[in-house]
């Protein structure tokens, strides 16, 4: 955003007295997507669900979780009478986990983010993220190594801009493209085979205790001050 004053970043980080056990060994994949957040606007669900419609017409036969609630008076925006949706609801912490053990990919298209937590804590079990390219998603996955970033378009010409949500107005004027981008996102991370995969999984689980656990993070944190 163009501060001249220095910057330092404070990282957080997760506990792993949580204990986010690594997925077991697969050799197939579950055509199981999952999203874990609020069913709220910043969360994009709406290009979400569309995404996953296009993806049933195209002949892929998947399964979307959705973990997360919203306001009453809003839930005619988000739930959708469709059998390949699973709504939860608001889970537990052990709940979520159970559902990310049967999933292939956390996939969140966001509009914006800090450093989310549903991506640390899905790769800290080595799960890879399908995720829009925005401001502190493109931070934590690397693109086919340990996830999969898609153009959220329209976001560039906001990204930088400090307390405005005109991104929804901005990133709302390309919903159709938007949506064959996520479409196109997914399509791709499928044609990878288990066994790269399973390479992925190690990778997203390797990445997050060299980057993101408590006693590294402490560490990092307070050499800055």
């Amino acid at each position: 955003n163009k501060i001249l004053c220095p910057v330092d970043i404070f990282t957080n980080y997760i506990d792993k007295n949580n204990n986010y056990t690594h997925i077991n060994q697969r050799y197939r994949y579950k055509r199981v997507i999952t999203f874990i957040g609020r069913l709220s606007k910043e969360k994009n669900v709406h290009l979400l669900i569309d995404a996953f419609k296009e993806l049933k017409a195209y002949g892929m036969e998947l399964t979307l979780n959705i973990v997360g609630d919203c306001k009453v008076s809003e839930r005619n925006k988000y739930i959708v009478d469709d059998e390949n949706i699973k709504y939860y609801g608001q889970l537990s912490y052990e709940s979520i986990k159970q559902v990310l053990y049967n999933t292939d990919f956390l996939i969140q298209p966001s509009y914006t983010e800090g450093i989310p937590f549903s991506i640390i804590e899905s790769m800290s079990m080595g799960i890879p993220c399908i995720y829009s390219n925005i401001n502190g998603s493109e931070d934590i996955i690397t693109h086919s190594k340990t996830g999969f970033l898609f153009n959220l378009n329209g976001y560039d010409i906001v990204k930088d801009v400090i307390d405005s949500w005109s991104v929804y107005k901005q990133v709302d004027k390309y919903h159709n493209i938007n949506v064959e981008n996520l479409k196109q996102c997914v399509i791709y991370a499928y044609s990878k085979g288990i066994t790269e995969w399973k390479k992925m999984s190690h990778q997203c689980r390797n990445y997050i205790e060299s980057t993101f656990t408590k006693s590294t993070v402490i560490k990092r944190n307070i050499n800055k001050l």
